[in-house]
């Protein structure tokens, strides 16, 4: 059953749709990935925060990131 998350998105019930359905796939086996793209503060991150706290409860849902974009100083 789906939980209410604290933050509702506005006009992003499509998105919501499309990860959601990316993520009840996954669990069912398919091999699923989800690019989400667009510039900065679209709300890419308040969807992923969304997903995370509507479903947290029924899925084990893991964060990551990149590395920063440069070489450390030992490294250069």
């Amino acid at each position: 059953m789906e939980a209410q998350p604290r933050r509702p998105l506005l006009e992003r019930e499509f998105a919501q749709t499309l990860v959601k359905r990316a993520l009840f796939r996954a669990n069912e086996g398919a091999g699923i990935t989800i690019l989400i793209a667009g510039e900065a503060g679209v709300g890419k991150t308040s969807l992923l925060h969304w997903l995370d706290e509507a479903f947290r409860k029924e899925f084990h849902i893991v964060w990551g990131n990149c590395e920063a974009l440069h070489a450390a100083r030992p490294l250069g």
